[in-house]
């Protein structure tokens, strides 16, 4: 539909022109041939500016004065195809090549269409007519070799090969073209007779050699291939490819000692690919066991070769953080932060660690920093108000999280954790209402979270409201984690509020631990006291009192006068 309503537009544009064409008296052919070339240059300029649709419009105008300019339909051509307009792309590309059989330029393009739009047999034909006329072409022959091959023509694509041999010489192009072909075909003998030729014709190239070695490794020659290496190692032993058929070498005949040998050369290498690198190097940082040491000396080679590539930095900081070195990694992923600052995943493991090392400093000035490069990203949000959490910045705080919820993280253990720490926040806040409202979130999406449940019931007791909901929440909790001392408090204490003095004390007895805070201490002493057990609740209270903490103003009245105050 796009397409009609430009070709409508166009036509509208050119319909005035065409009008005041007519109404004025024929132009000699000198002055149709300028106004073509004025009208053709501006819409050069509409095409170096980016605006396609203007410059097909110019080249239009263009040609309605000089029909016969093939120069006008190949842009004409270009233009179509960019738009991907692909069957009036050919069409003008078929007129530019017919106007001037000759121009190579023409005739690619063209080639390319008619295969772009299925029809490699036109594609065929046009290649064998331009050979007949240009055999000294190459990329005519590349160009046939490739549409054969296109249509599973392999014969015709070796013959054509052939072809070029005898009018071109023979060339490494050509070989090679031969070897992927007999690959493709699975004869393996064959493709190793082009490599072998390939190696002896250009023996001041290398590169064939290793050619060879290569293929002989990948098809599991080993032997073959380490002699090729060996016998001629003084010319190849510098170049990087060398040291990584080497260690493949040594991998499949089991010696890792001399596969790490290898794999160190070829990590120190430069000139080798990064991604090569990494693959052979991977299986070394995914060992959870083996020596250390040597890993490091890896990480060492690869980083002295590609200092400037922040990947090194975040491949070492993800190891040292696979180990829980976590202050290592983060310092790592921090140097490769500096070298490319827009890799979400580290920003996001960056965070991790800190909240891992409850640094929440740390944390807020990371996270305040990734929020400038990813203002919409759940997760960010999230550890920002952490950050903000640890810091006792309850504002900030709520502001991250709500962030985070709003965005909505797509993790249902993050969504949860965010109701969580909400309900902690608005709770702090005395904003009960949406307190509440976020501990029950949470638990829709884990009713068994024992965090929310001691949280939840608790607060709700020290408020003395919804107790019976607290109760039923402690209850739960008793199931989930029954032998924590916190949780066993907490339930005691819920009970402590709703009257059940006996059942409350044999909770907060359990909970009475030695290890047990001074606010537990002072609980159990205030249920011994309801139970007429006072002497018991005396020292309870005393014992609060040594601990200290989180007790009430009320411990030192209990202590001094050894009776309970509300």
């Amino acid at each position: 539909m796009r397409i009609v309503f430009f070709c409508i537009a166009a036509l509208c544009l050119l319909a005035p022109h065409a009008q005041a064409q007519n109404a004025k008296k024929p132009r000699n052919k000198t002055e149709l041939a300028k106004q073509a070339e004025d009208t053709f240059l501006d819409g050069i300029r509409a095409d170096l500016l980016g605006n396609t649709e203007k410059a097909i419009y110019y080249y239009e105008r263009a040609l309605e004065d000089a029909p016969g300019a093939a120069g006008i339909h190949f842009k004409l051509a270009e233009m179509q195809a960019r738009q991907g307009r692909y069957t009036n792309a050919q069409a003008y590309a078929a007129k530019a090549l017919d106007l001037d059989p000759t121009n190579p330029y023409y005739l690619r393009l063209l080639t390319a269409l008619y295969s772009q739009n299925g029809e490699h047999e036109q594609a065929t034909k046009l290649l064998q007519k331009a050979l007949k006329t240009n055999p000294q072409e190459p990329e005519y022959y590349e160009l046939l070799t490739s549409e054969y091959l296109k249509r599973n023509k392999t014969k015709d694509a070796l013959k054509t090969l052939e072809k070029a041999e005898k009018q071109l010489g023979s060339t490494p192009d050509l070989a090679r073209q031969r070897q992927q072909i007999y690959l493709k075909q699975n004869k393996l003998d064959e493709a190793l007779r082009e490599a072998k030729r390939l190696a002896t014709q250009f023996p001041e190239e290398p590169e064939y050699l290793l050619n060879l070695a290569e293929l002989y490794a990948s098809n599991n020659k080993i032997q073959e291939a380490a002699k090729v290496l060996n016998d001629n190692r003084p010319q190849l032993e510098s170049l990087p490819t060398y040291a990584l058929l080497q260690l493949q070498i040594s991998l499949k005949n089991g010696d890792e000692k001399e596969a790490r040998r290898y794999l160190l050369s070829a990590l120190a290498s430069p000139e080798m690919e990064l991604d090569d690198k990494i693959h052979y190097l991977a299986p070394y940082l995914r060992a959870q066991t083996g020596d250390t040491t040597a890993v490091e000396l890896m990480l060492d080679a690869l980083q002295s070769a590609h200092r400037d590539q922040a990947r090194v930095y975040f491949l070492r900081g993800d190891y040292y953080a696979s180990r829980t070195r976590f202050a290592t990694a983060r310092d790592t992923y921090i140097r490769g932060l500096a070298l490319d600052k827009n890799t979400f995943a580290v920003w996001e493991q960056l965070a991790r660690i800190d909240l891992e090392l409850q640094e929440p400093d740390s944390l807020a000035r990371h996270t305040d920093q990734a929020l400038e490069l990813f203002p919409n990203a759940a997760q960010l949000w999230f550890y920002n108000g952490w950050a903000y959490f640890l810091k006792k910045e309850t504002p900030k705080a709520i502001r991250g999280l709500e962030r985070a919820r709003k965005l909505k993280a797509g993790n249902p253990a993050m969504e949860k954790e965010i109701f969580a720490l909400l309900g902690d926040l608005y709770n702090t806040q005395k904003d009960y209402d949406k307190s509440d409202e976020a501990y029950s979130q949470a638990l829709r999406l884990d009713s068994l979270d024992a965090h929310v449940l001691n949280n939840y019931s608790y607060y709700l007791s020290l408020r003395e409201q919804k107790l019976d909901l607290a109760e039923k929440l402690g209850r739960k909790l008793m199931l989930v984690a029954p032998g924590e001392s916190t949780y066993q408090d907490t339930y005691g204490w819920i009970l402590f509020k709703m009257g059940d003095f006996p059942q409350a004390l044999i909770y907060l007895e359990k909970a009475a631990t030695d290890a047990a805070s001074g606010v537990i201490y002072e609980h159990y002493g205030d249920a011994l006291f309801k139970t007429g057990k006072t002497q018991q609740a005396l020292n309870a209270w005393k014992k609060a009192q040594e601990k200290g903490g989180d007790v009430t103003p009320k411990l030192s009245e209990k202590v001094n006068q050894g009776k309970y105050f509300e």
